[in-house]
């Protein structure tokens, strides 16, 4: 029962200016992009499990309006090397928004962890993304960035 569990991580921390985990470390669209932050995990069979553990820091740099939140998801892209299939948004996001009466840049810390079966074997990829979101559903514009650390833990637990 060798290679039952298999773990991959990801980590980086930077405690010298400019403090930017990246490129890339700025997100300034509305459309989800692939940060730095990410793992492939080979090897994957139909019913392993994936537990995700990701943690880090960042910050909303800029925001047209108090409705602008920065937005971050895992996703997983099955199959890399064959035909892709993609699993957006699975369980929830986290966010970061301007707090009432402090000015921007306002620094906090994300997490997010999840449990995923895969469905298509091959090679798993796991990746932090990241956008800005206008709340009142208006045209607001905002900058994230990734600083200080990033960390993101992929346990691939082989089922039967």
């Amino acid at each position: 029962r060798t290679g039952r569990e298999t773990t991959h991580t990801y980590a980086e921390e930077n405690a010298v200016p400019p403090f930017i985990v990246g490129p890339p470390n700025a997100f300034t669209t509305n459309t989800w992009t692939d940060s730095k932050v990410t793992i492939n995990i080979t090897g994957c069979l139909v019913g392993d499990d994936l537990e995700i553990a990701l943690c880090g820091d960042w910050q909303l740099n800029s925001a047209s309006s108090a409705t602008v939140v920065g937005r971050g998801r895992i996703e997983i892209t099955q199959d890399t090397g064959g035909t892709p299939t993609i699993v957006p948004n699975l369980y929830g996001k986290v966010s970061i928004q301007q707090p009432t009466g402090v000015s921007l840049p306002f620094a906090t810390g994300y997490a997010l962890n999840m449990r995923y079966r895969i469905t298509t074997a091959g090679t798993a990829k796991v990746t932090f993304q990241v956008r800005y979101e206008d709340l009142s559903g208006g045209a607001g514009t905002g900058t994230i960035i990734l600083w200080l650390s990033a960390r993101l833990d992929v346990k691939r637990i082989r089922r039967g």
